[in-house]
């Protein structure tokens, strides 16, 4: 909950940064543009950018959140290269918040981390733009569409 949110040591972290919500975006690759919303970034007082991406995946144990956050990595890490190469402010950090066991998993946005999420990045659309046959999200995927280049 929210309230749980608040009460965490990052919420507490948080309730000092400069917060910005639901941020969209449109990222441009060579082939293809991916679009996608920042649930949170925030300006820490000592001037350091944070994104985050709140979770609402059932996970309980300390190995259940590193795998879901294994899922989640790419996804967190597009949103600092958004950030950054939209924005051109580099993130320190990104946080993904799993609200159901009040839980944060936090990932440096390193420069070699971002680098390897545009070269995946790129090849996933790449991939895409080139695919025969009409694509579909997984089943029970919740994210929005893909845009193809030009479409």
């Amino acid at each position: 909950s929210v309230r749980n949110f608040f009460r965490s040591e990052w919420g507490e972290k948080l309730k000092k940064c400069e917060v910005y919500r639901e941020l969209p975006f449109l990222y441009k690759t060579p082939r293809g543009e991916i679009s996608g919303q920042i649930d949170l970034a925030c300006k820490t007082p000592e001037g350091s950018w944070i994104v985050l991406d709140y979770k609402t995946s059932r996970v309980a144990t300390p190995e259940e959140i590193e795998s879901a956050a294994s899922k989640y990595r790419l996804q967190i890490l597009l949103y600092g290269l958004a950030f950054r190469d939209i924005g051109g402010i580099h993130p320190e950090k990104g946080l993904l918040y799993f609200s159901a066991p009040n839980r944060f998993w936090m990932l440096d946005m390193t420069e070699r981390a971002l680098a390897g999420a545009r070269e995946k990045t790129f090849k996933m659309v790449e991939a895409i733009a080139l695919a025969k046959e009409r694509l579909r999200h997984r089943e029970g995927c919740p994210n929005g569409r893909i845009l193809r280049h030009g479409a």
